[in-house]
């Protein structure tokens, strides 16, 4: 049971991106479908590695289910290569976007939106033991540079681990454009030496 937790940690933990801050506010408006587009079919092809090598391949991320409780719908994201696994369920609320690993959703890292500048904000989650834990998380907005493409996007820091800098770069209305995780092992400790990297290279969003 503690290795599941682990890889809940190890998929939210920072990671750190050179890229150039945002100096104004984000000004692309929001769409009713929420912060990230999800729509059962919706793919995000990513170039995919693990830094220091030089190599990448490429993984796709796709919508591939829908599910509503309560007025809210629930979506699972699945992989194809980049060695994620086990489908993540996402969902939009009105106070932004959710990602879990938990299939009950009780641990989770809440994705603020809309959110100021270098807002810090606390959220409290279920670990696998069942005792609460509160996690604290900033946003910081920033211009994201991946190949030709330049993303105004929202750089969201988990402030309970000790890392330098964003773990996750989401671009309203298109989703995530940067997702980047350190090494965690069981006994939680972190090899910075080498992380894990999914660049947005092209997308197929389904028009409502």
């Amino acid at each position: 049971m503690k290795r599941i937790f682990f890889l809940f940690v190890s998929v939210l933990a920072f990671v750190f991106y050179s890229c150039q801050e945002k100096d104004s506010t984000i000004s692309n408006p929001i769409e009713q479908k929420g912060f990230v587009p999800l729509a059962v079919g919706n793919t995000w092809i990513y170039d995919f590695g693990v830094f220091p090598d030089t190599s990448t391949k490429l993984s796709v991320w796709q919508i591939t289910d829908k599910t509503n409780i309560d007025g809210v719908d629930y979506f699972s994201l699945s992989f194809h290569n980049g060695l994620l696994g086990t489908p993540y369920i996402v969902w939009n609320k009105s106070d932004g976007f959710y990602m879990s690993v938990d299939s009950n959703k009780a641990s989770f890292f809440w994705f603020k939106y809309p959110v100021s500048d270098n807002e810090e904000y606390n959220f409290t989650i279920k670990t696998i033991d069942g005792t609460d834990s509160v996690i604290t998380a900033k946003a910081k907005y920033y211009n994201l540079s991946i190949g030709e493409n330049n993303y105004e996007c929202i750089g969201y820091f988990n402030m309970t681990f000790s890392l330098p800098g964003p773990f996750m770069f989401i671009k309203e209305n298109l989703g995530i454009v940067n997702y980047r995780m350190y090494y965690i092992s069981q006994n939680t400790m972190r090899d910075t030496s080498r992380y894990i990297s999914w660049e947005l290279n092209s997308y197929d969003l389904i028009s409502d």
